[in-house]
């Protein structure tokens, strides 16, 4: 049971990486007035 726990939240702590990866990565790419024929930033292609 504790095994399973703490599981658990050593995937939330890496999504909450995760999704704050992606959004400091908009923001950068709104910062940089990227257009759409740029090529895709490296994690948009791990998908």
């Amino acid at each position: 049971m504790n095994m399973e726990n703490q599981q658990q939240d050593f995937y939330f702590e890496e999504s909450e990486k995760f999704f704050q990866s992606l959004k400091e990565e908009f923001e950068y790419s709104k910062n940089e007035k990227v257009t759409e024929n740029d090529e895709l930033p490296f994690w948009a292609s791990q998908r």
